[in-house]
């Protein structure tokens, strides 16, 4: 059975709004993942693995929000950006549906918007501007580190 659920984050980021936006809307690898937004109401949003969406609000360094129909039904995000003392209050809110195991989606759900806002946090305070760059390292088969002395 498939059930509703909200989850909400706020904070304040250390930067002002037009940086939060630009990680937001342009940005979104380094700190989450490739998503594209067509900027206007009622452009075309494209987000990881190609799944599609639909901008509902738009309006520079404010507010956007965004909705994506799946299977069990829609997702919809909303990123609200106020000043505030130390740089940008943001207020996020996911509104979706689960299909699976509600208590454990919800919570994994609560845990990754957590570490995701946390890591836009420190992406707007250290990285501001910078695009992500993806590497890879496999390591030897017989390591006993797991091959992390090779990686560094």
């Amino acid at each position: 059975m498939s059930r509703e659920f909200t989850v909400r984050w706020e904070g304040d980021l250390a930067g002002p709004p037009e940086r939060v936006w630009d990680a937001i809307t342009v940005r979104g690898a380094g700190w989450i993942w490739p998503i594209t937004y067509e900027p206007r109401l009622g452009g075309a949003e494209k987000g990881l693995g190609g799944e599609a969406g639909t901008v509902t609000a738009w309006a520079s360094a404010e507010h956007l929000a965004t909705s994506a129909a799946d299977g069990d039904g829609v997702n919809a995000l909303d990123y609200r950006l106020t000043p505030s003392a130390s740089g940008t209050h943001l207020s996020y809110t996911h509104r979706g549906v689960i299909a699976g195991d509600y208590d454990t989606e919800l919570d994994a759900c609560r845990q990754h918007t957590d570490f995701y806002y946390h890591s836009l946090g420190e992406y707007v305070a250290h990285f501001a501007g910078r695009d992500a760059v993806y590497v890879s390292a496999d390591a030897p088969p017989t390591s006993a580190d797991g091959g992390f002395a090779a990686l560094k």
